[in-house]
Order: C-alpha cells, then sequence, then structure tokens
C-alpha cells in the first residue's frame, strides 16, 4: 500500500529516496522496538509492551487521518469534478432570477469521464483480494521476488526471537542487555536508507548500470549477499558446557 502511495506522489526518477525511507524506518523500526521491549519487560511487565504499541498506533493512526490527503489522481480528480459541479450549480440558481433573455449561458458539467466512473465498495473490495494473487500466480517476477522477500522475513523475524536467547543463556546476559544487539539493526538500517536513497543516482553518474527501469535490480542482488553474512555474525563462539538452565 506504501508503494503505490509513494507511485502517486513521485515520478519513477523521484522514488528512491521515499522508498529508501520507508523501507529503512520499517527496519530501524523493527531492531528498536525490540530494544526498547526488553528494558519495557525488564523493568514493568510484558503487557507493557502490547500498551505501548497499541497508544503510539493509535496517535499515528489520528495524526495520519488528520494530516495525510488523499493521493490517488482519479479520486483527486473526481473531488474537483464534484466542487466544479457545484460552483456550476450555484451560479445556475444565481442565473434563474435574470430575465429570460440573460439566461444565455449554458449548463456545464464537469466529469472525469467513462472510464474512470469509481466501482463499488464490494467490486473494490473483491479486486483488491484477487489481484494480488492473479499476479502471484501469473507472473514469475512477482512470485521469484515474493519467495525471496518472504525467506527474508521469516529469517529476520527467527532472529528477533534466536538473539535474546543466545545473548541471555550464553553470555548470561540480561533481558535489557540482550536486546541491546538490535542497536546494530538500527544502525544497519540507517545505513541502508543512504545508500539506497543515493545508489541509483551514483550508478548513473558513472555509467555503471544500463539506463532502464530494471538496473536497480543490480543493487538488490548485491545486497542479497548480506543477509547471510549478517544473520551467521551472530553465531556464538563460546559454548556452554552441559545443559543451559533457565533463570529463576
Amino acid at each position: 500500500m506504501i508503494g503505490g502511495v509513494i507511485t502517486d506522489m513521485y515520478e519513477t526518477h523521484e522514488r528512491d529516496a521515499p522508498m529508501s525511507i520507508f523501507v529503512g524506518a520499517a527496519i530501524f523500526g523493527i531492531g528498536f522496538g525490540s530494544l526498547i521491549a526488553g528494558f519495557v519487560a525488564q523493568y514493568t511487565t510484558w503487557r507493557w509492551i502490547f500498551w505501548l504499541q497499541a497508544i503510539v498506533n493509535g496517535v499515528l493512526v489520528a495524526l495520519f487521518a488528520a494530516c495525510i490527503g488523499e493521493t490517488r489522481g482519479s479520486i483527486i480528480l473526481q473531488q474537483k469534478a464534484d466542487i466544479l459541479n457545484k460552483w456550476e450549480s450555484g451560479l445556475e440558481s444565481r442565473s434563474m432570477s435574470l430575465p429570460r433573455d440573460a439566461q444565455r449561458r449554458p449548463r456545464i458539467s464537469w466529469t472525469t469521464g467513462p472510464e474512470n466512473k469509481q466501482p463499488t465498495l464490494w467490486r473494490s473490495i473483491a479486486t483488491s483480494t484477487v489481484r494480488p494473487f492473479q499476479l502471484l500466480l501469473r507472473e514469475p517476477v512477482v512470485t521469484a521476488f515474493s519467495l525471496w522477500a518472504g525467506f527474508s522475513w521469516a529469517v529476520l523475524y527467527i532472529c528477533l526471537s534466536v538473539i535474546p536467547l543466545v545473548f541471555e543463556d550464553i553470555y548470561n546476559f540480561e533481558p535489557h542487555e540482550a536486546t541491546t544487539v538490535f542497536t546494530a539493526s538500527c544502525l544497519g538500517a540507517v545505513l541502508a536508507t543512504f545508500v539506497g536513497a543515493y545508489q541509483e543516482r551514483i550508478a548513473k553518474h558513472y555509467n555503471l548500470l544500463p539506463n532502464t527501469p530494471e538496473a536497480r535490480l543490480y543493487c538488490c542482488c548485491v545486497g542479497s549477499w548480506l543477509l547471510p553474512i549478517g544473520v551467521s555474525s551472530h553465531i556464538p563462539n563460546k559454548q556452554t558446557k552441559g545443559t543451559v538452565e533457565p533463570r529463576s
């Protein structure tokens, strides 16, 4: 959904920075949220983790609803057409009091065209539900990328569960100390945001990539090799002897 909003708001050559900021913020939030959750669970209760998420998300939803306007072009055109039609109705009502000879201006009806008629709510829901599966099953590019993205997110969330256990059970960290490891994820997200925002610009400046829309995927191919390197970097090099007993 965010990708569609960015597509509505920016031209093709302007989308690198907004998309990088969005993805970087998502990854940064995962690491920063885990970092904060360790301190919350250590000094309060684990229930406050969910309360804090509910409070923050509620405030953000209210801000988005109040401050962010419509971005879809067809909706904006329809809103402009409704304003103009209302204005025309006002002119027509005022002209009724004029003499008949003065009522020469024809009524103008503003429309966005028959091809832009808005579908019904249920039609929109059905289209939004079925179309992703159609693309997933019929488009090999979408299928391959979805498999890779699903695997990457699965590995990420597995690491979110494993890293605290590794540092608590093997290195005897406290819960809030173990989650400080996610600081590395936050720093990596910030670095990746800057790289993603400027990678295509730098590559075009030095003529490193062809001038095609698919050229930006080469940087993704390079970045994909960093996933197994980052995952394997936290493998403990110190093993405890015997069984690990949970803390009381």
